[in-house]
């Protein structure tokens, strides 16, 4: 097997976790770990194809004997345009807090797979030394209307988690934290609007994600100086964490607490996906190994 056809599995593999097929130009755009242009992409995608590894309907490809997943797609797809929608609506009430930079729609949306029972996952980018306060800030007010996920649910349809606030001087993941996972995760990550650039510094501050994508186009930002910020509100926004701090003492689990970055997963899924990743592509691979031993034994 070359290493396109190794790459071009483990991209499907990785996205049939969630069920979503891709097309042509997705799997060439999140190639795992090889450079390669489209047509040679292609070119091997249709080969494995052949050998009955990878099959096709409707533009998408998906591991064989799958082709349900095609339609899955469509109305997937079709959900998540009517979500987003609403996402961007939603988005607009975190515009009224001071210090909000940028509002990312995550999660399923983001990756266009959000199903009914979805709810809109958020990523908040605030000015250095106030997350705590917008992270306050934004839970009173979707809170008071009704619109935030409800503690201890899973999933909470049409409703908002904010699970993830981060000061625009910590756009960039630690190395300990980057994975397959977290790539996807920062390369699918939509804005739903943004002030200063924030979308394209984002982006651009995780370059790394071309360690996993080679193909990826990074967009072009001017880089900034971002300055500590002391005074008043940085002295409110240290009470506004360590209040929040002592309330969720008693129900820490694995999330990410630090000054300038929050990040709150009800269940952490990272090691999860990429253990299921791992298993995925060991049985496709295997698969092409008896085959080839069936081959050459004639």
């Amino acid at each position: 097997m070359t290493n396109v056809e190794e790459a071009i599995l483990k991209t499907i593999c990785y996205r049939d976790i969630f069920d979503y097929p891709l097309t042509v130009s997705e799997i060439h755009k999140f190639l795992v770990g090889e450079k390669a242009n489209e047509i040679t992409t292609k070119k091997y995608l249709e080969e494995l194809r052949g050998r009955g590894l990878v099959d096709e309907r409707d533009g998408f490809y998906f591991l064989a004997g799958k082709p349900e997943l095609a339609r899955r797609r469509v109305t997937r797809n079709a959900l998540s345009a009517e979500k987003y929608e609403r996402a961007y609506d939603l988005s607009q009430i975190l515009k009224n807090i001071p210090w909000v930079k940028a509002v990312f729609a995550t999660g399923a949306l983001a990756a266009g797979n959000a199903g009914e029972e979805d709810d809109i996952d958020f990523m908040v980018v605030t000015e250095p030394n106030r997350v705590w306060l917008v992270r306050a800030w934004a839970y009173l007010a979707f809170m008071f209307k009704g619109l935030k996920r409800k503690r201890g649910k899973e999933e909470d349809p049409g409703k908002v988690c904010l699970n993830m606030f981060l000061s625009e001087g910590a756009l960039t993941l630690p190395k300990g934290e980057r994975n397959l996972f977290t790539a996807h995760e920062i390369c699918l990550a939509r804005p739903l609007w943004a002030k200063d650039q924030l979308q394209a510094r984002f982006f651009a501050e995780n370059s790394w994600v071309k360690e996993f994508f080679p193909n990826w186009e990074l967009p072009q930002a001017d880089k900034r100086e971002v300055k500590e910020q002391r005074g008043t509100f940085s002295k409110l926004d240290d009470l506004a964490r360590k209040i929040q701090l002592w309330y969720m003492e008693s129900r820490r689990t694995r999330e990410t607490v630090e000054r300038d970055r929050i990040m709150f997963h009800p269940v952490d899924l990272s090691r999860k996906i990429l253990g299921d990743f791992k298993i995925r592509f060991y049985r496709v691979t295997h698969q092409t190994e008896v085959q080839d031993e069936k081959e050459a034994a004639g």
